[in-house]
């Protein structure tokens, strides 16, 4: 359930940077993306060898404080800029205008209009997202729900089809995880 589909995505990621590579060498660079993928992979050896759930707990608990700094930070950058009270300056990143806040981008619409969905500290909203959403259960199951407010409210600001399908799954699962 957790190796198998990331050997799926290991295999289609190094697919499709292959064959970017023989049509132009520049793309090499995207094969460290793949790196994280391979990390998750020693995950499962080393919680195994490990096995100590103190080390499991503590790590998760570092996290997800991590996790709602950076997101409590980009929440009210992207209050300010979206009310036009944070002067944002222009980046490019791969061929690609952005608005760059303190620690958000804003993908830009036309000059000096800002998309409004939320990145946060990641590259896409998707991403932001999909991160949040571990996160997001840690905090219900541990009934931290000041943290578990501003993640459904990141989540919804990030307008990600994926990431507010799997937030619609999520109440009947927690529902069946009180019922066991």
């Amino acid at each position: 359930y957790y190796i198998f589909p990331i050997f799926i995505y290991i295999i289609g990621s190094s697919t499709n940077i292959l064959l970017s590579v023989l049509s132009n060498f520049s793309f090499i660079n995207y094969s460290v993306e793949l790196i994280p993928m391979f990390l998750a992979l020693g995950i499962p050896y080393l919680l195994y060898k490990l096995n100590n759930k103190l080390f499991i707990s503590s790590t998760w608990n570092i996290f997800n404080n991590i996790l709602f700094i950076s997101i409590a930070i980009s929440s009210i950058e992207y209050y300010l800029a979206a009310s036009g009270k944070l002067p944002l300056k222009q980046i490019n990143i791969r061929g690609t205008e952005y608005l760059s806040g303190f620690t958000s981008i804003f993908h830009e619409l036309s000059p000096g209009e800002i998309h409004l969905r939320f990145y946060g500290a990641f590259g896409e909203p998707g991403t932001a997202g999909m991160i949040i959403l571990p996160a997001l259960v840690y905090c219900l199951v541990r009934g931290n729900y000041i943290f578990a407010i501003l993640y459904i409210a990141a989540i919804f600001l990030t307008k990600s089809l994926g990431a507010l399908i799997s937030l619609a799954f999520l109440p009947p699962l927690l529902i069946l995880m009180k019922n066991k």
